[in-house]
């Protein structure tokens, strides 16, 4: 397969447009079916969720029990396109070495990259597996089901195709979203002190809030920095002249690698209790919406060296190793099979190109992309060796 080749196959995966929400990965879906086909890989999908949102997985060969198995794992779904586009944004535009369209960085270009090199493998005694999976933009819901369809396999270490301009990433922020529902007592404003108002009590809950995120900053970790707050929504009350006696207050927490969700929802119970809202008539309830855990692999882990060498080959930039700020679907790879090694690494820029309008990817990016995860996949099937590590994990050497 030529280099245009790859070009060709991003933006075919771009054209099959698959916005998160509503959820339309359908189309992409059937799109990485005939290209597997095309490619002369074998194709299975697996219901995920409703609406054709499946899980793919295209493998050399049809895949092995009791084989260890290597992920190179994407996602089908993309945020939607949105105003402001120069280009249409699901056509797949090349233009001045650039792809641009929706999901060019943020992962079509590198789901198509690994197909490619996929494709021009040889099989070994593992089963590397490229994973396509649905929902990563809205939770990952996707990604879990892919994990617990299949607590028999044996996954040794997991590539994730994310856009880091090609650095290689061992660590990353977990996600989580939690709601605080505030119950008050309703009262004509003429005599607002009959009521309790549940929007002054979350002004004093932000303001907490946001006293804990200053808190947080002095937890830097050296790889991904801080755990974070963000609040991002407030809504409440019912009109100009009532007392308000309900408020929602919506907040984004970003995770250290080894936080829960539930740790942090009891620590926010906890901080809340400390205002005394009750003691002032109102009830709060706090819940958590999503969690996207977080993950950290070994900086000697045999993985990590292998991308990072192969990378700095092909690419002529010895980078450092780093950390990733946001979230990911490695995430629930590293929860399900803890000896797993996660690695990031996919063309694209996370901050700069995606989830904007224009997005895009450089073409050479996409080059090299095939270039390392093709000899990562060849290093990997040539040798099939399995490596001890020293905590007892297991990795790909």
């Amino acid at each position: 397969m030529s280099r245009a080749d790859v070009v060709d196959l991003t933006c075919r995966l771009i054209g099959a447009a698959s916005e998160n929400p509503p959820g339309n990965e359908a189309a992409v879906v059937d799109e990485l079916a005939r290209i597997a086909d095309e490619l002369g890989l074998t194709c299975r999908v697996e219901p995920a969720l409703d609406r054709g949102r499946s899980n793919v997985l295209v493998s050399a060969v049809p895949l092995r029990d009791g084989a260890p198995k290597v992920l190179l794992l994407g996602h089908s779904d993309v945020v939607p396109a949105g105003p402001g586009w120069t280009r249409d944004p699901f056509t797949g535009v090349v233009e001045d070495g650039r792809i641009y369209g929706r999901g060019a960085a943020d992962t079509k270009g590198g789901v198509a990259a690994a197909l490619v090199a996929l494709s021009q493998c040889e099989v070994g005694e593992v089963d590397v597996v490229v994973a396509v999976t649905p929902d990563e933009e809205e939770g990952g819901r996707g990604a879990q089901k892919l994990v617990a369809a299949h607590p028999e396999w044996d996954v040794r270490a997991c590539l994730v195709l994310e856009p880091t301009d090609l650095q290689v990433v061992r660590a990353s922020k977990g996600n989580s979203y939690h709601l605080v529902d505030l119950a008050g007592v309703a009262a004509h404003a003429s005599n607002p002190d009959n009521g309790r108002s549940a929007v002054t009590a979350a002004a004093r809950v932000v303001l907490e809030i946001a006293r804990w995120h200053a808190e947080l900053t002095r937890e830097r970790d050296p790889l991904i920095g801080p755990p974070s707050w963000n609040v991002g929504l407030i809504q409440g009350g019912s009109g100009t002249a009532v007392v308000p006696d309900s408020c929602r207050i919506s907040i984004d927490r970003r995770l250290a690698a080894d936080q829960t969700a539930a740790s942090v929802e009891q620590e926010l119970v906890d901080r809340l209790k400390g205002l005394g809202l009750e003691s002032q008539g109102i009830v709060a309830t706090v819940s958590t919406q999503m969690e996207m855990p977080g993950f950290v692999t070994a900086a000697d882990d045999p993985f990590v060296a292998r991308i990072h060498r192969i990378a700095s080959v092909v690419t002529g930039q010895n980078l450092p190793v780093a950390g990733w700020p946001a979230a990911c679907d490695g995430g629930f790879v590293s929860r399900a099979w803890p000896g797993a090694a996660i690695v990031i690494c996919g063309p694209g820029d996370i901050a700069m190109q995606a989830h904007r309008p224009d997005e895009s990817v450089a073409v050479v990016e996409v080059e090299h992309a095939v270039q390392i995860y093709r000899r990562t996949i060849a290093e990997i099937c040539k040798e099939s060796t399995v490596t001890p590590f020293r905590s007892g994990r297991s990795s790909i050497a």
